[in-house]
């Protein structure tokens, strides 16, 4: 078992939030057709002025308060976001930048699409095992809206705005991590993907606006699911 012990959490979400039925009206769909596809009565969404690392800052903050500490108390940031807010610097950057961490906090970016902050929580672990560090924070903030293509009712219907923060300790051997397994399967690569923001789609190799949109298969995600999973979880 790798010792970790969770000691606060926090959130943050936007201030304007978008319901169902408002969204049939300017979609055009009759009512209660959003609704009923996906299940949500409304979502959060980012008013043109609020930033993810903002809204990731504001979520620490909130894990900051709820443990009774102070910004000078995190040894590492840990961003777990599915997308970054620009491709450089990295993420962390900007959250500690709003958070108010002191001037050379380590922090860097963890990248695992939707389980971005499992793995960020397996690295945070190992590393409070090794005892280079006390206390270490982990952020999650994503802006869906910003990406989602309203053409693609089964990608744009599900998604809001948000963000979560956990601070972790060192555990003393009673509680932790007692097994952890994470399975990458390349043949599922472009089933979930935004194919710009990098060096393959830019303005020099070409792109389209809609690279820069989420894009999902779902029927093709279940049928890899249906495929991998039992042997995942046998192992």
């Amino acid at each position: 078992m790798i010792p970790v012990r969770l000691i606060a959490t926090g959130k943050a979400v936007p201030s304007h939030s978008v319901t169902s039925e408002s969204l049939d009206r300017k979609l055009g769909h009759p009512p209660g057709y959003i609704l009923r596809k996906s299940g949500v009565l409304s979502r959060f969404v980012a008013a043109p002025g609020e930033s993810q690392s903002q809204l990731g800052a504001a979520a620490l903050r909130d894990a900051l308060k709820n443990a009774s500490l102070h910004p000078f108390d995190i040894d590492l940031l840990i961003c777990a976001c599915g997308v970054p807010e620009q491709a450089l610097p990295n993420t962390a950057c900007f959250i500690a930048e709003h958070a108010g961490l002191p001037p050379g906090t380590q922090s860097f970016d963890v990248n695992a699409s939707c389980l971005s902050f499992m793995a960020a929580f397996r690295v945070a672990a190992s590393m409070l095992a090794g005892g280079a560090y006390r206390r270490i924070a982990i952020v999650s903030s994503d802006l869906a809206s910003r990406g989602v293509d309203w053409r693609e009712p089964e990608a744009s219907m599900i998604f809001g705005d948000g963000a979560a923060a956990a601070i972790v300790e060192r555990g003393d051997g009673s509680a932790g991590i007692r097994a952890y397994k994470m399975g990458t399967y390349p043949e599922g690569r472009r089933y979930c993907e935004i194919r710009g923001g990098g060096t393959e789609r830019n303005p020099r190799n070409g792109c389209e606006p809609g690279d820069y949109l989420f894009r999902m298969d779902g029927k093709a995600v279940f049928r890899l699911a249906v495929k991998v999973m039992p042997d995942f979880l046998a192992q």
